[in-house]
Parts: C-alpha cells; sequence; structure tokens
C-alpha cells in the first residue's frame, strides 16, 4: 500500500485520476450510444442484402448460360429482387 499511496499523492496522482476519469465517462458516453448505431445501421444492411440477392441471381444467370445479359453494350441488365424475397428476408 506504500507504493500506491507514494504514486497517488501530488500532482502526478491528481493527473492520473483525472485521465482514468475522463477514460471511464468516455466509456460510459459509447456505450449510451451504442444501441442507437446498432438500430440506425438496420436499413443499411437490409440495402446490401437486396443488392447482395440481386447479385447472386445475376452470377447464378451467368453460371447457368455462361453470358451476361446486356441491352447495350458495356451495361449488365440485372433483373430486381422478387417481391416475394425481399418479403421473406431476414430480420436484422
Amino acid at each position: 500500500m506504500d507504493i500506491v499511496n507514494q504514486y497517488m499523492t501530488g500532482a502526478v496522482g491528481g493527473v492520473v485520476v483525472v485521465v482514468v476519469a475522463l477514460f471511464i465517462l468516455l466509456l460510459a458516453v459509447l456505450w449510451f450510444c451504442l444501441p442507437f448505431a446498432v438500430f440506425g445501421i438496420k436499413p443499411l444492411l437490409r440495402e446490401v442484402l437486396a443488392q447482395q440477392r440481386i447479385t447472386n441471381e445475376y452470377l447464378q444467370n451467368l453460371a447457368v448460360t455462361g453470358k451476361a445479359t446486356s441491352d447495350r453494350p458495356g451495361r449488365v441488365v440485372l433483373s430486381r429482387v422478387p417481391a416475394d424475397a425481399r418479403a421473406g428476408e431476414p430480420h436484422l
């Protein structure tokens, strides 16, 4: 205990206490904001999932036919995700 008292007295000990207190306060603020960040990212995850389904459909079509479908050169036509597939997407 003498070592702890030796380092926690004086200006250095006060600085350490302030730094630790600020760190704990920062962690508390971040912990409070965490649920809002998680719920805020859900729409973005749904959009990524829809795009991934479109890409998978395109790749499956490419594997079956061996060529990409296109209505003009340099542009690949991707079909939309069917409404029934969107209705069955997992709830994130």
